[in-house]
């Protein structure tokens, strides 16, 4: 039987925009039957959140993602995922499963010794996803050089997330051998981020499709109204490059410290500190040079996770509060039809949670309300859910 480790690697780049896609479903193909998807979750998350432990919260999701991405970046292996906020999903080949399951334990025991939280770890076959008959489709879509962005569609990562949290068959056992843990690429130094235009706010829409109209129709109009209140994608991004301001947080290198060696690792502290104060110096000369020579800032903004949808739609963007009340009649209406479910949370700002370097060329910055604003607009959004049961 053939390979199939380079199935996301070989899948053909999307050059076109997301809500054009929604309306090409050929350009997404079948996550193959032997992979297997890895969903993490901070279980009682919203506790945590409630205690204002946000960034750890957020900082032990995106640990999750980046454990396993150097994993399979170390067998030259690309795999699509998804961030959460309190957990993410990914979906890796058979050849990187058992060392992902090490790494992962580690993972686990150590964010319970330094935060007190719980790192739910659960691994799901798609051959159980697809024997109960529930399929999942992914996209590779490209949103810049530094970023190419996994689009999935299909009921099965809802069937997966509910094994996770129903069937103890799927998660992670706890004789699972500790393997080192690789947290490189890993940073979360990033300020709060006011929007681009004095006097807009910051919005965060989670958006739950329901009825009998297929989830990417459905997406499709959503996005295409928000396009007619609030302007194209490059219009309401949430960030402009120069409102970036890197900073280098002590306590953010001594969480991972903790995380990758169960305490604080005095080498490992002062050299991070060290590297992340280079980078900062060396950003800011490169935008000044780059100023200096095109007479414009360069777009650092492009990488972030602004859009994504792994079955349900979230985006965070800026407007004017003066229109967001189209926007919510707009939804409201769609909920009165039966067509979707939504919670909102409105901040003042965006923050940029935390940053993976895949490779040389390729990374991402993950975006979210100031506060929680993904957090936040779940709330109300589970509470409509719990109505519809």
């Amino acid at each position: 039987m053939a390979t199939t480790k380079n199935f996301y690697a070989k899948l053909p780049l999307i050059k076109y925009t997301l809500n054009e896609l929604l309306e090409s479903s050929d350009d997404f193909e079948s996550v193959p039957e032997d992979w297997s998807i890895i969903l993490t979750d901070i279980v009682n998350s919203t506790e945590y959140f409630k205690a204002e432990q946000y960034q750890e919260i957020n900082f032990v999701a995106v640990s999750s993602v980046s454990v396993v991405l150097n994993t399979a970046k170390k067998r030259n292996i690309t795999i699509p995922f998804v961030y959460g906020g309190d957990g993410a999903t990914l979906f890796c080949p058979p050849e990187i499963i058992s060392e992902c399951k090490g790494k992962l334990s580690a993972l686990r025991d150590n964010v319970k010794k330094r935060f007190h939280m719980d790192l739910r770890v659960s691994l799901v076959p798609m051959s159980v996803v697809l024997k109960a008959g529930f399929s999942i489709r992914v996209a590779k879509l490209y949103i810049s050089s530094n970023y190419h962005q996994a689009i999935f569609l299909g009921e099965g990562i809802r069937y997966a997330e509910a094994l996770m949290k129903q069937d103890p068959e799927f998660l992670l056992g706890e004789h699972v051998k500790h393997k080192p843990i690789d947290l490189s690429g890993l940073e979360c130094k990033w300020n709060a981020i006011f929007p681009p235009r004095k006097g807009d706010e910051i919005v965060s829409l989670i958006v739950f499709p329901r009825g009998k109209t297929e989830p990417e129709d459905v997406f499709h109009e959503v996005l295409g109204e928000i396009d007619l209140i609030y302007g194209p994608f490059a219009k309401r991004h949430p960030i402009h490059p120069k409102t970036f301001s890197p900073t280098t947080h002590l306590k953010t290198i001594i969480h991972a410290s903790h995380l990758k060696h169960g305490k604080t690792h005095i080498w490992y502290v002062a050299s991070n500190l060290i590297l992340g104060l280079w980078k900062a110096a060396k950003l800011e000369l490169r935008g000044a040079w780059h100023r200096l020579i095109n007479k414009e800032i360069p777009d650092m903004s492009t990488s972030s996770d602004t859009l994504k949808i792994d079955n349900t739609l979230k985006t965070v963007f800026a407007g004017s509060p003066a229109v967001r009340s189209r926007l919510i009649k707009w939804l409201d209406e769609q909920e009165k039809k039966g067509e979707l479910v939504y919670g909102m949370n409105i901040s003042p700002s965006s923050v940029m949670t935390c940053y993976i370097k895949e490779s040389e060329h390729m990374h991402i910055r993950f975006l979210d309300g100031f506060g929680g604003g993904y957090t936040l607009a779940s709330i109300p959004l589970k509470e409509k859910l719990k109505n519809f049961k």
